[in-house]
């Protein structure tokens, strides 16, 4: 097994530690060392895990997927798109061995954003485990392609099949543009901006239609 499963990197990886030990604090007790490799203890030893808590066991055991989780609070990604919350940076063939390759996979994360979406939907935690589950599954899909996949955009992205075979996210996240003025506009019907927007932010919605807005750029 190589020495590096899941690893959390940034100036919020604490931040990005403590809501993925949130989300499964009660079958699995996480640590991290100053590298930032991610380790666990199972607190009943004796108890299966839950289907969600498997797959994080299952990222940090497998050494032939390498999850990098860069956590930083920035609504843009390293590579200067819009963020909210996350994004899929795709994955490289790092070695190839003669009957398994190994992947190296890039996720982004933004646990700001990430702790109120979690509050807002009433699942604090869901959300990173998703994206580091969402990350280990990128890697599995490009391993048995053998071929390295790009980011959530690129064409034959492992992205889309990724995100649906991770675990469950807390839920919805809605957006709201506005123009110089403040007043609400509707997105295109492709689902592109109108000209004249100023300004968007991003909500969640509890059962009751309480909203809380996550992120917020520009002016209304």
């Amino acid at each position: 097994m190589l020495p590096e499963d899941v690893i959390i990197t940034g100036s919020a990886a604490g931040e990005a530690f403590d809501q993925l030990q949130q989300s499964v604090s009660s079958e699995l007790t996480l640590s991290k060392d100053e590298n930032g490799k991610v380790t666990y203890k199972k607190v009943n030893s004796g108890a299966e895990l839950s289907k969600d808590a498997q797959q994080l066991a299952n990222a940090i055991d497998d050494g032939s997927v390498i999850n990098q989780i860069h956590a930083e609070n920035s609504t843009t990604t390293s590579e200067g798109d819009l963020m909210v919350g996350e994004a899929f940076m795709g994955n490289e063939i790092s070695i190839e061995g003669e009957h398994l390759s190994t992947v190296t996979t890039n996720q982004e994360v933004n646990p700001e954003v990430f702790g109120a979406v979690g509050e807002g939907n009433g699942s604090p935690g869901a959300d990173m485990l998703h994206e580091v589950t969402e990350a280990y599954q990128g890697g599995l899909i490009s391993q048995k392609k053998n071929e390295g996949s790009g980011n959530a955009n690129a064409p034959g992205s492992a992205y889309g099949k990724a995100h649906r075979r991770a675990t469950s996210q807390s839920g919805r996240i809605y957006e709201r543009i506005f123009d110089a003025s403040g007043n609400v506009m509707q997105m295109n019907t492709d689902g592109s901006y109108p000209a004249g927007v100023s300004g968007a932010e991003w909500y969640v919605k509890d059962r009751r239609g309480n909203e809380t807005v996550v992120q917020r750029l520009g002016g209304n």
